[in-house]
């Protein structure tokens, strides 16, 4: 075998190797794949525990708190005390649109 038939099957068994490395089921595309799978799964992780940690703290406040008790008892249930007066102001110059 000469040099320039040995370098052209060399050439031809690179290629083939370095294809099955970049598309076989574990291979280079797979890994970028699963990595990108993996930052999205992190991302939504750090958010859940966000969220369970402020949930935490605004379960102590509400054990804990009177005055934040109040606070979400006026403003998510609409709720006044007995002495006091609601007052409702009709605007004739509304539409239901904002302007």
């Amino acid at each position: 075998m000469n040099f320039k038939t040995f370098s052209i099957f060399f050439l031809i068994i690179s290629f083939v190797y370095f294809c099955y490395i970049i598309f076989n089921d574990q291979g280079y595309l797979k890994v970028k794949e699963l990595e990108a799978a993996r930052n999205t799964l992190e991302e939504n992780n750090l958010k859940i525990e966000n969220e369970i940690e402020n949930l935490s703290r605004k379960v102590v406040r509400l054990k804990n708190d009177p005055k934040y008790i109040e606070h979400i008892i006026r403003n998510e249930f609409n709720m006044v005390k007995e002495d006091e007066i609601v007052l409702f102001i009709k605007d004739e110059n509304f539409n239901g649109k904002s302007q």
